[in-house]
């Protein structure tokens, strides 16, 4: 585990933070892409979508991402 995330694992909760799962889920989903690096989306705020071929302002896309999550949180079966 790196240090960054020491912080996240609450073992009285018995896992990690949402911080740590959301940082691994995308870690893993551009895990070998040669384009979308954390680095990237940290420090020019920009993401490729490759099936629409464009990039994508992180920053101005967060509300309308948002929004999906939340649409989606909803209709999610526990």
């Amino acid at each position: 585990m790196e240090n960054y995330f020491e912080e996240d694992y609450d073992e009285e909760d018995g896992g990690f933070s949402d911080s740590y799962s959301n940082y691994t889920s995308l870690d893993f989903t551009i895990e070998g892409d040669p384009i979308n690096t954390l680095e990237r989306m940290r420090k020019q705020g920009v993401f490729f979508e490759y099936y629409f071929k464009v990039w994508i302002d992180l920053e101005h896309s967060l509300p309308a991402i948002r929004r999906v999550i939340d649409a989606l949180y909803v209709h999610t079966p526990e």
